[in-house]
């Protein structure tokens, strides 16, 4: 079968044209923020400013999969995360944020369906009124409800006070340490204290101290005194009395938190 040439040129024209089409509705779509109808991963980028009223800001972002540790970012600057997402994924990521005697504050620092068609590079101002959105329009939000605690930044110091108060006078033996620290062996009189601190572990929040307990006509007991997760939320005077039978946190409560022996 013969083409003629006009027929052939009739065929490139409309080639032509149609690629031309797909050429400008794809430039159309590539390269905006607001109608992505192209399914290929892109880059966010998110930005934390402190602008904190001459304050260090503590924060830790995560995903699901992703734990993105404990930053500190100094007075006036800016710490920066990035990730690849697509219109598939339902990005999710979250902050905490604390600074001094500030407390604990959560945030949603990127939700998909809030953040994606206005920005991939997302820029926060964190104060102490809140987040800030200040890439593209600029949106003020609240933090998380429900969610403020004693903060990231741990007390310089907590202290363990431990009260002998055993029945019929008799002498509490106590040996108290942690994994790096032993405070040797405590004779407590009746009706006396022995104390010691130390400092939080202010990275890791791991702080664990335990103790041994004996006195005349029973054996050793066992017990943790101090239990990061059990006790930092509680109290940085940490006050116990030590019964035949168990210890009692007596600190901040109007009756006395008392626990069996660990053994």
């Amino acid at each position: 079968m013969t083409i003629s040439s006009s027929s052939l040129s009739k065929v490139v024209i409309t080639v032509s044209m149609i690629m031309l089409i797909l050429v400008s509705s794809f430039n159309l779509n590539v390269g905006t923020s607001v109608d992505r109808t192209i399914t290929l991963p892109w880059t966010v980028h998110v930005t934390i400013n402190n602008k904190l009223n001459g304050l260090r800001l503590a924060l830790h972002c995560k995903d699901k999969n992703h734990d993105l540790q404990l930053q500190i970012v100094p007075v006036g600057q800016s710490w920066t995360f990035l990730f690849h997402t697509t219109d598939f994924s339902n990005s999710l990521y979250f902050c905490r944020f604390s600074w001094l005697n500030g407390g604990i504050h959560a945030f949603d620092i990127y939700v998909d369906t809030r953040d994606a068609h206005l920005c991939q590079q997302c820029t926060w101002d964190i104060s102490e009124k809140g987040p800030c959105r200040v890439s593209g329009i600029l949106v003020s939000f609240m933090f998380n409800v429900g969610e403020s605690r004693r903060g990231l930044f741990p007390p310089k110091s907590i202290t363990i006070i431990i009260n002998n108060k055993l029945r019929n006078n008799k002498n509490l033996n106590t040996h108290c340490r942690d994994k790096n620290t032993d405070f040797g062996m405590i004779n407590i009189l009746p009706g006396q204290s022995w104390s010691f601190n130390f400092s939080p572990n202010p990275i890791w929040f791991t702080s664990l101290y335990w103790c041994y307990f004996s006195w005349l006509g029973e054996g050793e007991h066992h017990f943790e005194i101090f239990n990061h997760a059990r006790d930092y939320e509680e109290c940085t005077n940490c006050i116990w009395d030590i019964r035949e039978g168990g210890p009692c946190r007596v600190s901040g409560y109007d009756a006395p938190l008392c626990y069996p022996w660990d053994n």
